[in-house]
């Protein structure tokens, strides 16, 4: 049994976190004892590396005035706490006693009730030997395992286990369409006399280029693999440095260019990977929303081979930033070179910003962006990331956005790049929604993209997240 504890919308002003338990004897007698008390069950998933501990009481939450094991409420008029953890409730004319129960809130947290019209024999109740999952009564012998389906017969009885599961709302968005992605340069002014520069049909010549609107240059090898583009001649760049460009004219006419000509420098740039030859820098070009198909809401939210945070019982829920007025609004911005939050708060259209640090209600920015930075798109490698590299499929900053760069993660800059893993853009947004909760690089798994589920290691951060 499942209990989602936290809000539905943003500081809704209703108490999830406690259910009600209801325990009934075998005749509709009121006024009759009845004995409850509350148990810090293992993790019933096969997956014990997640949660190792085999006799219980490894709860990742708390609840006020309680521990890990959640808290019974004695509030009720009909109840009254008494020693060891016990509340006892007395019947109403059905022969039902009814306590409260309060849940914590971490993610795969469980719990289970015992109940019985006797304080010894609730008083007798443990975990089986060695086993975290099952309760037995002491106060028979051999240790009975007691059961959720009780026989009216038998002197106490359990509650069927209750996990606890969170929502994580996460608001998608994405960048505008590309714009203003290339340089417009001119060739380094030609001695007196020169009057240009001629490229014959065949011919492969260096030139000496600078970009008028930046005196510091462009990073070596920006263009390697690239375009440059004169007029209705397109010539390939095969590398670049600091101030030049080698060019090859693979057209039948000869090119001519002087000091007023102008060039349009393009990278390799291809996200989507169908330019071709005709290499554009992916101007106007609509980046998608973030792919989630890793991280599916409804009913497929609760699948562990469909969503991979299944495992920390944590379930996707989706805004569309558009939908809620702002989305779309930030100035597109082709490389995000500073990480810092006052540089990146032009780009981002957070409309639930205000809930992020409500432990209530898991609120995340997940933005499709371009890519980290210009001279970071595995230009020089040939399309092959090394490891400094890999970060930057992606990045997160912590209560504020989580970025998945769609060039550097797309099928151009990825196709020869082994384990095919870091060529997935699913799988990078699944990465970042982990990272946005608590898991880090380092936990290899997902978070070092060696494979497309999360380590042990990144579950059990998770799991001990209060805000994402």
């Amino acid at each position: 049994m499942r209990v989602f504890p936290d809000d539905d919308v943003p500081f809704e002003n209703v108490n999830r976190q406690t259910i009600r338990v209801k325990a009934s004897i075998n005749a509709p007698v009121a006024d009759k004892m009845v004995y409850f008390r509350n148990f810090d069950m293992d993790d019933p998933s096969a997956h014990s590396e997640v949660d190792p501990d085999t006799l219980g009481n490894d709860n990742n939450g708390s609840v006020p005035g309680g521990t890990g094991t959640g808290r019974l409420s004695s509030t009720l008029r009909a109840c009254r706490a008494l020693a060891n953890g016990i509340v006892r409730c007395s019947t109403n004319s059905e022969g039902v006693a009814i306590v409260d129960f309060t849940v914590t809130m971490q993610p795969g947290d469980n719990f289970a009730i015992a109940a019985s019209t006797s304080e010894t024999e609730i008083n007798s109740v443990g975990f089986k030997p060695d086993d975290g999952l099952h309760l037995t009564s002491a106060s028979r012998q051999p240790p009975l395992v007691i059961n959720s389906e009780c026989a009216p017969s038998e002197k106490v009885c359990r509650s069927r286990l209750l996990t606890v599961w969170r929502r994580v709302h996460i608001e998608t968005d994405a960048m505008p369409s590309v714009s203003g992605n290339f340089i417009q340069a001119k060739i380094v002014p030609l001695p007196p006399g020169q009057q240009g520069i001629r490229i014959l049909p065949g011919e492969t010549k260096q030139l000496l280029v600078y970009d008028p609107s930046d005196p510091g240059g462009f990073p070596d090898d920006q263009f390697e693999n690239g375009l440059l583009v004169l007029g209705i001649h397109k010539l390939p760049i095969s590398s670049s440095t600091f101030g030049s460009v080698t060019v090859t004219n693979n057209g039948i006419q000869e090119v001519f260019m002087d000091n007023r000509s102008k060039l349009f420098l393009y990278d390799d740039d291809d996200f989507s990977n169908n330019d071709g030859a005709n290499l554009t820098g992916d101007n106007g070009e609509a980046i998608p929303l973030p792919d989630v198909f890793l991280l599916p809401e409804g009913s497929a939210g609760d699948v562990r081979t469909s969503n991979v945070l299944a495992l920390a019982y944590i379930r996707p829920v989706y805004y569309n930033a558009n939908t809620l007025g702002t989305g779309f609004a930030q100035q597109f911005k082709a490389n995000i070179d500073d990480f810092g939050q006052a540089n990146l708060n032009s780009i981002i259209a957070f409309d639930n910003a205000g809930t992020n640090q409500d432990e209530k209600f898991w609120t995340i920015y997940l933005l499709n962006a371009y890519q980290a930075r210009t001279d970071r798109d595995w230009d020089p490698r040939d399309e092959v990331p090394d490891e400094d590299d890999l970060p930057n499929v992606g990045e997160t900053v912590p209560g504020l956005a989580s970025f998945v760069f769609v060039e550097t993660g797309g099928p151009k800059e990825c196709t020869r790049q082994q384990p095919t893993f870091m060529c997935n853009i699913s799988i990078i947004t699944a990465r970042e929604v982990a990272r946005s909760l608590g898991a880090q690089p380092g936990d290899e798994g997902l978070l070092d993209l060696q494979s497309n589920v999360l380590s042990s290691t990144s579950l059990r951060k998770i799991r001990e997240q209060t805000v994402p």
